[in-house]
């Protein structure tokens, strides 16, 4: 009797550091909750234990998308484990798993972070109509995709032709299911932490600086938005800038690099900013700020995926390349009194309810494993 869901991440995810790992292990925790699951990843993961069963079977090397004998024992996990539906957390491993969940009878879902030729394309790498000819044959052979961005599915269909009752929205989870009480505590601690003046206000960006539409963004924040900032916010600012991979840019900018407590910066900040135009896909770190409390201000392109309704006016969104219209937005911001992020943004994007949409189609997938 097929019962075992199989979740494969082919990376190091645990512990997450950036929005990739935070999605994968946000939903394989709120899953294993609901669902006998069993997650296959790298052998460089960490040694601790997740809420959910994770075997380390997967090469570090790009070798694990082509390798028998990765394929070999994914098979015989999925023998022993009896899985009924494998999930890929990506479309490039679905290549060598479709294969081996056809053999052990288990249906195969794609989960679709972004459209990855669109992420390739609009950071001008030439192969990207290459990437968008291996996930059309990937998303029309899987038996259902799973879309973190509403904006992305109708796309996909139409690009690729896919049938739309195999495609269904699973919103990036959050774990959160309240606004923080903490953020004064949080400013607190980084004042004590940086020595920085009181009265500052804190305007944040994170991100990982090794990913080139982050590293892009900060160099427009030092390069084009600090002097509007200096224009429109009448009162002395801080730019706080998060995420290891680049020394930094502009003594303007106080780049901490890589920090292992993000959250505690995100409740700090008086306004989290996402200058971001390029890359695809959802940014979930717009919805992981929003979670903890934060406003955002972001360009159009930043904001793409994001449900707008649902973060209220937690979320501001500009025209991208529109540097003096995104400093006036982050000057409102400023003078405006705070509010909490409402109750009806976690009914929407808290983990545990994000994936009510996958738990009906795995047990619907369930009942036609029974019928077959």
């Amino acid at each position: 009797m097929h019962h075992h869901t199989a979740f494969v991440i082919p990376y190091r995810f645990h512990p997450p550091r950036n929005g990739g790992h935070k999605a994968a292990w946000g939903f394989a925790a709120a899953l294993a909750a609901q669902t006998p699951l069993m997650c296959i990843s790298t052998t460089d993961n960490s040694a601790e234990t997740p809420p959910f069963t994770l075997h380390r079977i997967l090469p570090r090397s790009v070798w694990r998308y082509v390798s028998p004998v990765t394929a070999w024992r994914c098979r015989q996990l999925f023998r022993r484990e009896s899985v009924g539906v494998c999930i890929c957390f990506q479309p490039f491993i679905a290549l060598l798993l479709f294969p081996v969940a056809r053999l052990a009878g288990a249906r195969t879902m794609v989960y679709v972070q972004n459209l990855e030729y669109r992420r390739f394309r609009s950071m001008g790498k030439p192969w990207w109509p290459l990437v968008k000819a291996l996930e059309g044959w990937v998303y029309r052979r899987a038996d259902h995709l799973l879309f973190i961005s509403p904006d992305e599915l109708p796309e996909a269909v139409r690009e690729f032709d896919l049938d739309n009752s195999r495609c269904t929205v699973v919103p990036y989870g959050v774990a959160e299911s309240a606004s923080p009480a903490d953020r004064n505590a949080a400013r607190q601690t980084l004042l004590q932490r940086h020595s920085w003046p009181a009265g500052e206000r804190l305007l944040l960006f994170f991100g990982p600086q090794d990913y080139q539409p982050n590293r892009e963004a900060v160099q427009r924040i030092a390069d084009k938005l600090f002097s509007f900032f200096k224009n429109k916010i009448k009162t002395p600012f801080r730019v706080i800038v998060c995420g290891g991979g680049l020394e930094n840019v502009d003594p303007r900018l106080s780049y901490m690099g890589f920090v292992p407590d993000i959250e505690t910066y995100i409740k700090a900040a008086d306004v989290v900013i996402n200058p971001v135009t390029s890359g695809g896909g959802v940014k979930t770190k717009i919805i992981e700020a929003v979670a903890l409390g934060a406003t955002v201000v972001s360009c159009a392109a930043g904001a793409e995926g994001v449900d707008r309704e649902a973060c209220g006016d937690k979320l501001l969104v500009v025209a991208d390349y529109d540097d003096e219209a995104f400093a006036t937005a982050v000057g409102e911001v400023l003078l405006s009194d705070y509010r909490p992020t409402p109750a009806f943004f976690y009914d929407f994007y808290n983990r545990d309810r994000a994936i009510t949409p996958l738990l009906e189609v795995l047990a619907q997938t369930n009942r036609n494993n029974k019928q077959i």
